[in-house]
C-alpha cells in the first residue's frame, strides 16, 4: 500500500508544506467540484479516546477481515481498527541495535500480505519488516540493492505478490511472491519518462498495468506493464487541475479510475485509466471531507477509501460515489462487516482547532 517517500521529514510547519501549501491550494478556492466524488463517512483521531495519531503515514485495508492498519509513524506502532473505526490491536515495532539492546521503530508504510501478516517499511531498517497477527517479527523482505534504506512503498496483488518501492537512490520497483522470492526488478532512476525518481506510492490497474507516482520525476505518475515496460503518463509538478506538488497515495478502484492523494495540495484528484483528469475534492482543514496533509490513501478493492492525515493526526474513510457522483449509492463495499465488529459509529472529533478550522 501507498506510503509518503522519506522526501519531507515527519515534523509540523516545514517551510515546504506551509509554503508550498498556500501557494498550491490557491487553484482550489471556491472550486469544489459538483457532483462530489466520495463522501466521507467518518473521521478516527486515536487508539483511545481524547488522543491523536503520531504523525500517521501508512494506511492499508485487511479485506479478509473488514479492518484497517495504521503505521502510527510518531508513535512507532502499527494501529488495527474495524472499518467503523473501533480500536482493536496495538504493536509496537521496534529495532535492533548492533549491541543488541532495542530502539523503538519508525513504522513508515504498512500492506496486509494474502496470509494476513502485516507488512511494514520501517525508516531505521533496510527492506520490509514482515510481523504476524499478533505482532510478532515473522521475517523481512530483503532487496538485492547496493543501496541500503527502507523501502519507499508497498503494494500487494490479487494473487499475494508484492511490489516494493527501492529505497531512496535506487528508485526500482521489486516484486515478491507470496511466500518473499524474489521474481522480477525493473525501473531506472532518471528523469525521462519511464525513469523513477523518488517513488511516493504503488497501485496496480485492473489490467495489471503497475502506477507509480514519484516525487521527483517531471511526469508525476507512470503507468507500466507488469514486467516494466513504460506505457505512458500523466500529471507534472505544476499549479492547475491534474497536476500535482507531492503525490503521496495511490488507489484504483474497479472501473480504473486512479486515485492521488497530494499531501501539499490537501486534496484527491481522480483520473480514468488512461490518465484523463476527472475531478478532485478536499481542500485544507479538518472537518470531513478536508484534508491535513494526506499522506497516504488505500482503498479496499470496492466503493471505500481511507486516507491518513498527518497533520491532524488521524484517518477518515471514504465512501466512493456512483460514476454520475451522486450521493447514496447502493455499490457495495469488497470490504464487508468486520468479523469481530460490524457496526460502529464515528469517533467524535478532538477538542482542538486547527488552521482556522473547527471540528
Amino acid at each position: 500500500m501507498p506510503c509518503t517517500g522519506n522526501r519531507r521529514p515527519a515534523t509540523s510547519g516545514t517551510a515546504l508544506g506551509r509554503g508550498a501549501a498556500g501557494l498550491a491550494l490557491v487553484f482550489l478556492t471556491g472550486a469544489a467540484p459538483a457532483p462530489k466524488l466520495a463522501t466521507s463517512q467518518l473521521a478516527v483521531w486515536g487508539f483511545r479516546a481524547g488522543t491523536s495519531f503520531n504523525q500517521p503515514r501508512g494506511i492499508a485495508f485487511d479485506t479478509a477481515r473488514g479492518e484497517i492498519v495504521v503505521a502510527n509513524t510518531g508513535a512507532g506502532s502499527v494501529d488495527v481498527f474495524t472499518v467503523g473505526g473501533r480500536p482493536l490491536d496495538r504493536f509496537q515495532i521496534t529495532d535492533r541495535k548492533p549491541d543488541g539492546s532495542s530502539v523503538p521503530g519508525v513504522p513508515r508504510c504498512v500492506a496486509v500480505a494474502r496470509d494476513g501478516r502485516y507488512l511494514v517499511v520501517d525508516n531505521l531498517a533496510d527492506g520490509v519488516t514482515i510481523i504476524d497477527r499478533r505482532g510478532r517479527p515473522a521475517g523481512r523482505l530483503d532487496l538485492p540493492s547496493t543501496v541500503r534504506g527502507p523501502a519507499s512503498a508497498l503494494h500487494v496483488l490479487p494473487n499475494g505478490d508484492v511490489l516494493v518501492g527501492g529505497p531512496p537512490k535506487d528508485d526500482r520497483v521489486y516484486r515478491f511472491d507470496a511466500k518473499g522470492i524474489l521474481l522480477s526488478t525493473w525501473g531506472e532512476r532518471g528523469a525521462a519518462p519511464g525513469r523513477l525518481d523518488g517513488i511516493t506510492a504503488i497501485a496496480t490497474l485492473p489490467s495489471g498495468d503497475v502506477v507509480v507516482a514519484c516525487a521527483n520525476t517531471p511526469l508525476a505518475v507512470q503507468i507500466f506493464s507488469a514486467d516494466g515496460v513504460y506505457g505512458r503518463g500523466f500529471g507534472i509538478h505544476d499549479i492547475g487541475p491534474g497536476n500535482f506538488s507531492l503525490p503521496s497515495g495511490i488507489a484504483v478502484t474497479p472501473d480504473g479510475r486512479i486515485w492521488v492523494a497530494d499531501e501539499i495540495r490537501m486534496n484527491l484528484q481522480v483520473f480514468d485509466s488512461q490518465g484523463v483528469y476527472v475531478g478532485a475534492f478536499g481542500g485544507m482543514g479538518i472537518s470531513l471531507g478536508s484534508f491535513s496533509y494526506p499522506s497516504a490513501l488505500a482503498g479496499d478493492g470496492g466503493r471505500l477509501l481511507a486516507v491518513t492525515d498527518r497533520e491532524a493526526g488521524r484517518f477518515q474513510v471514504l465512501h466512493i460515489n456512483d460514476n454520475e457522483g451522486g450521493e447514496g449509492s447502493e455499490t457495495k463495499s469488497a470490504v464487508g462487516s468486520s468479523a469481530r465488529d460490524p457496526v460502529e459509529s464515528p469517533r467524535a472529533a478532538p477538542a482542538f482547532t486547527q488552521k482556522g478550522e473547527t471540528p
